[in-house]
């Protein structure tokens, strides 16, 4: 089975119908199966018999890998020789588990016996038996090699010189002795004569080791390199009991039929129920894990999406895409972008028309500007009211029970105004919401918000209820507005799109006393700045003011891959500024910058 380090083994083997000598190191991987199956039989110190096959099948099996030419016995007629030759006839239908240690062994070697090899290997066939079992065991082994070389590895050595005709010991991996057990005459003869001094030494002797270690000591190792005269005898006798009409030029091989192939597998899934159940899990794992991967490449999420909406009546939508892109300096981003148009596209691509509304409202942007809600359909969404009523007029507001008490208001703040852009609004009711259920107090106080939490306070609890007017007022009334991606003295990617300043319009100047430096400005890209911005910036150099020249980037440039399409582009209206004056507003407008009306 295993392959020798060195050295050679040659064998009489079967080539064409003839026989001839072959080193077995240098046989092909096919003529090696020639070799096992034909010329050798095992044993092991395991008998290794099937458990759940009869004793006859598991015989059987070594003799359905043969195909003999004209036999002389059928299957079950050599099952039934070789069994009676071991004296267990009559128990084919037997399973190994009814038998004892010594019978299961003699089974063993009546399977290696079965097909009549050239030469058994038995490794260790007695070590798991008591001292009668191994006796007989021995005999039998004795008995067989008669006709075919027996090759036993035994640590019995009593039983070995009782039974070998011919015993090698060996000790890690070394030769130690060589003997010839055939006969009770010594194997062999020599002497030594010294034509010198005409003395004599001899030796007899059955171990070949004992006749090498005498030449060596004598001949080989002599410092005086006198002449000698060596005379030796051999009283070698053979065993050759394997004539050559017994050759086996008749059989060959064949592959073991698929119904036993099937009945091995059977068995051992019987015999190996964890593995099953373990083999079975993995596979049906392994199924799943394919069929999700094969549902992740042919499936479209934003379809997904939209079909879920569909069917499910949902009135408010959240969609946004991750997009990636790398800034000047080679650092990698990832941008969640979602706007109304992108919203918009999906709802016509993979809605049928009749399931679109009519009305589709512009998107309203969520605290942290990464995320949008779009409105499907306002009317529907409906809210409960702990007093007051819902917004009515252009400037009412409903607020959350949660924005009632972080504004220092009870539930009852009917009439309560609220400022948004500097623009007067009024509380007409408070909508109810579980916020004191969650314990979202208590939580931030103590810095134990979790993920869902924080989804919570921002999507359900921050939040207020406008009437349809709410927009087209606060554009009328506010004068000023707070624009994300416009500090034009920022130069970093980053730091520009998440920053912000407070624009205006020239016309909001009430008094024109109050330009501290420069004049107002001409065109729609001259532009004045308050005095605070000036001063942080340092516009302002030892008390004088000079005109400056700044640009807004260009956040819909393609390096940024769409990943800011939705925010407002100050480069597309802008471009390129020019501050030409600075307002003074003593700490009061929370204005940066204005602009010419027509911006």
């Amino acid at each position: 089975i295993d392959t020798a380090d060195a050295g050679s083994i040659e064998v009489d083997f079967i080539s064409d119908t003839n026989i001839v000598m072959k080193d077995i190191l240098q046989l092909s991987e096919q003529e090696m199966d020639i070799y096992h199956n034909i010329y050798l039989g095992f044993v092991f110190q395991n008998h290794y018999l099937i458990d759940n096959w009869n004793i006859k099948e598991n015989i059987a099996i070594t003799l359905q890998q043969q195909a003999e030419e004209n036999p002389q016995y059928t299957i079950d007629e050599k099952i039934e020789n070789v069994l009676k030759y071991i004296g267990l006839q009559n128990i084919e239908l037997r399973k190994p588990n009814e038998l004892s240690g010594g019978q299961s062994q003699r089974i063993a070697i009546a399977r290696a016996l079965a097909k009549k090899p050239k030469v058994i290997l038995a490794d260790e066939p007695t070590g798991n038996l008591d001292s009668k079992s191994s006796e007989k065991i021995f005999a039998l082994l004795k008995d067989i090699s008669k006709n075919c070389l027996v090759v036993v590895v035994t640590h019995d050595e009593q039983s070995a010189l009782e039974y070998g005709d011919r015993i090698i010991k060996l000790k890690d991996g070394n030769i130690i002795d060589d003997i010839n057990n055939q006969s009770e005459h010594f194997e062999y003869n020599m002497a030594i004569k010294d034509v010198q001094t005409n003395s004599e030494e001899s030796i007899e002797t059955k171990s070949l080791e004992k006749l090498k270690d005498f030449i060596c000591t004598k001949i080989i190792s002599d410092k005086n390199n006198k002449d000698f005269f060596v005379n030796v005898k051999f009283n070698k006798t053979t065993n050759n009991n394997i004539s050559n009409s017994e050759r086996k030029t008749n059989i060959k091989i064949k592959n073991i039929s698929k119904k036993t192939i099937f009945m091995f597998a059977i068995n051992n899934l019987k015999i190996r129920k964890v593995r099953l159940a373990i083999t079975v899990l993995i596979f049906t794992l392994t199924l799943m894990f394919l069929q999700v991967i094969g549902e992740l490449c042919i499936s479209n999420s934003n379809k997904s999406v939209c079909e879920y909406l569909v069917n499910n009546n949902v009135n408010k939508i959240y969609l946004g895409t991750d997009i990636s892109y790398r800034s000047d300096f080679y650092d990698e981003y990832i941008v969640n972008r979602a706007d109304t148009k992108e919203i918009k596209n999906l709802i016509n691509k993979y809605w049928e028309q009749k399931n679109c509304y009519s009305n589709i409202s512009e998107a309203i942007l969520s605290s942290t500007d990464y995320e949008i809600i779009a409105l499907i359909n306002a009317n529907t969404d409906k809210i409960v009211l702990l007093s007051g009523n819902e917004p009515i007029n252009a400037n009412d507001i409903c607020i959350t029970d949660y924005c009632a008490k972080q504004l220092g208001f009870s539930n009852n703040c009917i009439g309560e105004k609220i400022y948004i852009y500097d623009v007067e609004f009024t509380v007409s009711g408070v909508i109810d919401t579980n916020y004191e259920e969650q314990g979202i107090l208590m939580k931030r106080s103590t810095n134990r918000m979790t993920p869902y939490d924080d989804y919570l306070v921002k999507k359900r609890y921050s939040r207020c209820a406008c009437s349809k007017d709410f927009a087209k007022y606060l554009y009328e009334k506010s004068e000023y507005i707070s624009i994300k991606a416009s500090n034009f003295f920022i130069e970093s990617d980053e730091n520009y799109i998440n920053s912000s300043i407070n624009y205006s319009g020239i016309k909001n100047i009430k008094d024109s006393a109050l330009i501290k430096y420069g004049r107002i400005p001409q065109n729609k890209y001259e532009v004045l700045v308050s005095y605070d911005f000036a001063v942080n910036n340092y516009l302002i150099d030892n008390n004088e003011f000079i005109e400056k020249h700044f640009y807004y980037l260009d956040i819909y440039d393609t390096k940024y891959n769409g990943a800011y399409y939705g925010k407002i582009n100050m480069y597309d209206i802008l471009g390129e500024i020019t501050i030409v004056g600075i307002v003074e507003t003593n700490g009061i407008s929370p204005v940066d910058v204005w602009v010419n009306d027509e911006v």
